[in-house]
């Protein structure tokens, strides 16, 4: 009886916690905290994917951590009342690395509003990573 009495009281007791913490990551893995991140390169012109806005292209001028796009061709996009030198985009860089700030919208019927828009850009690339606008996702240099 008195064995029985010792295992159930030694199944009870919790176990013991561990002694080793997880070392911290090298230096060189650690991610660069979002507050140090350079936005991408976006100044230059791009040009708008989808069917349609066919041709039309979009110049991106950059101030200091502000940047605005305005229409350099409008293409197919002409139907929807889009101008050459229309502005189109007002962003400004974001800590992420990246540009927020709006589109312009307008639609056939004449109905216009802006949108948000978060864009981020590489060498060859300027990708819409927040949008209702797919004509943004994917742009290429156009130039």
């Amino acid at each position: 009886m008195r064995s029985l009495t010792l295992l159930v009281l030694a199944s009870c007791a919790p176990a013991p916690r561990p002694t080793t913490t997880t070392p911290p990551a090298p230096a060189a893995v650690r991610a660069v905290p979002p507050a140090e991140r350079v936005p991408g390169a976006i100044a230059g012109a791009w040009r708008v994917t989808c069917a349609e806005n066919q041709g039309e292209i979009i110049d991106i001028t950059v101030d200091g951590g502000k940047a605005v796009g305005r229409v350099a061709e409008p293409g197919v996009a002409a139907r929807y009342g889009f101008r050459k030198g229309e502005e189109v985009f007002r962003l400004a860089a974001n800590p992420a690395g990246e540009w927020a700030g709006e589109v312009h919208w307008r639609g056939v019927s004449g109905a216009e509003h802006w949108d948000g828009i978060v864009l981020a850009a590489t060498q060859t690339t300027l990708t819409a990573t927040i949008t209702n606008e797919p004509c943004y996702r994917d742009m290429p240099r156009a130039r």
